[in-house]
């Protein structure tokens, strides 16, 4: 899903969550509260393994793009997808690790330092693009509650035929889904509502 959707589907969601500041976006277009559980999500869809902040000050005061950003843009869209695989990589090595293991704080270092660059790099790129038009992001909802449809019936099915822990984090992840399909939901009647 290109910035300029997810900017789109990012301003719905802040509507309705005033307090949150920042979202997380796959780039199947689901949304996320913490870069964790958008990296998660991620890795388990094994499409690109891409995830975008998107700020709430960002989408409030967007900016045009001009020309000479678009080359700007290509970069910082190349270094955002780098710098989730390296993310991505860093959380994989974090978690295969024992918790007493000494390379741990290392680890959460390296993933906090990953963390801070992807910051800065959504930010410089969320300044440099313009939101789509009022037609396009009603489009962008109604594929994101497809999306968000889809994945709780994968997430249903997941569910079956776990126990203990594995399937705490199965109802977990499908309680989540659910909820992502709520937001997505809400936003696109609203958005449909205040469109008619």
């Amino acid at each position: 899903m290109d910035k300029a959707k997810l900017i789109e589907k990012a301003k719905v969601l802040f509507g309705s969550h005033g307090q949150q500041k920042v979202f997380y976006f796959t780039s199947d277009g689901q949304a996320f509260f913490k870069d964790w559980q958008a990296a998660n999500h991620a890795r388990e869809t094994r499409k690109d393994n891409v995830v975008t902040k998107i700020i709430k000050e960002d989408v409030e005061n967007p900016t045009e793009v001009t020309k000479t950003q678009s080359e700007s843009i290509g970069q910082l869209q190349a270094d955002v997808e780098d710098l989730n695989r390296q993310q991505l990589t860093a959380l994989d090595a974090l978690n295969s690790i024992p918790a007493d293991s000494p390379d741990k704080a290392a680890l959460e270092q390296k993933v906090d330092d990953i963390n801070n660059k992807i910051e800065e790099t959504h930010q410089a790129l969320a300044a440099s693009q313009t939101p789509a038009s009022e037609a396009e992001s009603i489009e962008a909802l109604k594929a994101a509650v497809q999306k968000a449809s889809d994945v709780v019936a994968e997430k249903e099915l997941a569910v079956q035929g776990k126990s203990g822990a594995a399937l705490g984090a199965a109802t977990k992840a499908l309680n989540k889904a659910k909820a992502d399909l709520a937001v997505a939901q809400s936003a696109l009647d609203s958005k449909s509502t205040t469109a008619e």
